[in-house]
């Protein structure tokens, strides 16, 4: 009976030995497929925050690229306009520039014609005065006069002479009156009403100048302050990826640490468990 007690009892004590023994083996093995799964589930993890990172990078790219494009875009236009403005303010200078030359042309050969004119006419009339060929006898010279049609020549050199005198006399005269004119019309522009319109128009052209500019100095002024604001978030979105790329394999490493600390306490706590301490009691001796 004695022999048959221990017997039981050694085969007991040897089916708790090769129970708890099993258990700890499939603890074991339970704690490495733990650990497997906690290392594929943090690199999954990691690949989607990898793929987050490169499509917001991608965006950002995109976003960047299409407004330097807009930009591009609008002061090549803005370089065109004015290139074209430039254009037109040239032409008109240049049309300008010839009205005024075929005008001068016009009237020095106006001017001319009538000079041609008059000279003729004077001629004419001191050919057919007999007075004036007295005069031109009297006033030539007594080698002329010895000479063959000697006079004919002194007369038309005199009457020549007399019409240039005449011609400069009627032209110092003219100038006179035009600059006597011009003074008059000077004098009298404060009181002409298109002088006044003139002045109000410059003062405002002028004042349109200035408004026109400011507003371009203030457009360009938000412009570098928008792009200084985007390359700021662009410099700190950087700086922080930067650091979060730097910090997440730490964190990682801590939480990994972690984790298999927590698992080897429970392996632990699990061993130092009584044996039997999971069956009922009606099973325990």
């Amino acid at each position: 009976i004695i022999e048959e007690v221990w017997r039981v009892k050694r085969e007991e004590r040897l089916d708790r030995e090769a129970r708890r023994d099993e258990f700890e083996r499939l603890e074991e093995l339970r704690d490495k497929k733990s650990l497997d799964k906690e290392k594929k589930r943090a690199k999954d993890e990691r690949e989607h925050w990898q793929e987050m990172r490169e499509i917001a990078a991608e965006e950002k790219e995109a976003t960047e690229t299409r407004r330097r494009n807009i930009r591009k875009d609008y002061l090549l236009q803005w370089k065109v306009d004015a290139s074209k403005r430039a254009v037109a303010v040239r032409d008109n200078q240049k049309r300008t520039l010839l009205r005024e030359q075929k005008l001068k042309e016009k009237e020095d050969n106006r001017l001319r014609k009538f000079r041609e004119s008059q000279f003729l006419s004077t001629m004419r009339d001191g050919n057919a005065s007999p007075k004036s060929a007295q005069d031109a006898d009297e006033t030539s010279s007594p080698k002329a006069a010895d000479m063959p049609g000697g006079s004919m020549r002194g007369a038309a050199k005199s009457v020549e002479a007399e019409e240039r005198a005449k011609r400069q006399a009627e032209r110092d005269k003219k100038r006179q009156q035009e600059e006597a004119k011009q003074a008059k019309v000077a004098k009298l522009g404060a009181t002409n009403p298109n002088t006044s319109e003139i002045l109000r128009f410059r003062e405002w052209k002028i004042a349109q100048d200035k408004k026109k500019q400011a507003f371009e100095n203030a457009r360009l002024q938000r412009e570098l302050a928008e792009e200084k604001a985007t390359k700021e978030a662009a410099e700190a979105a950087a700086k922080r990826e930067e650091k979060f790329e730097t910090l997440e394999p730490l964190r990682e490493e801590a939480n990994l640490e972690r984790e298999h600390k927590r698992n080897e306490a429970c392996v632990n706590r699990i061993r130092n468990l009584p044996i039997g301490t999971g069956l009922p009691l009606a099973l325990v001796y």
